[in-house]
């Protein structure tokens, strides 16, 4: 059975690697923001709102990082919430373009990004498994029923 320390080590390595990922994907979009919106266009899902996700989504991705890194109890839960929601979304968005025949960079780490395909999916769920990993691995503190109410005097 693995030590309560081993599984916080796993946690907080998962933490950072995910955080990490994330803050270096926010910050390669905000070099460019122009080339972006051009990339998030190109999955012809809703490219009018490409201007709009491009100019807010790399501040979103960094402030859920360091949520998820520096974050504690619920803060920490929503940074990870946040990330595992954008995942799917970017998940969702990767298979449809693909299974269509839509041949574009995938945008996730700005201009120069993989081709949409079979590694950034997986790449994705790797990245959606370790952000599971560390809520179940650092559960937040449940509240007793039995927990008294502070008095007012």
């Amino acid at each position: 059975m693995p030590t309560t320390r081993g599984l916080s080590l796993v946690s907080t390595a998962l933490r950072v690697s995910v955080a990490l990922a994330f803050v270096l994907a926010g910050v390669l979009k905000m070099r460019d923001p122009m080339a972006f919106a051009e990339q998030v266009a190109n999955y012809q899902l809703f490219p009018t709102l490409a201007n709009y996700v491009a100019n807010t989504l790399p501040t979103i991705e960094i402030t859920a990082s360091l949520a998820l890194l520096f974050g504690k109890g619920p803060l920490r839960h929503a940074g990870a919430v946040t990330l595992f929601a954008l995942l799917g979304v970017f998940t969702t968005a990767l298979v449809r373009a693909w299974a269509l025949g839509i041949n574009l960079e995938c945008g996730c780490f700005g201009v120069g990004s993989t081709q949409i395909g079979v590694w950034p999916v997986l790449r994705n769920m790797t990245l959606m498994t370790a952000v599971v990993l560390t809520v179940l691995l650092e559960p937040l503190p449940r509240k007793s029923a039995f927990a008294t109410k502070p008095s007012l005097g």
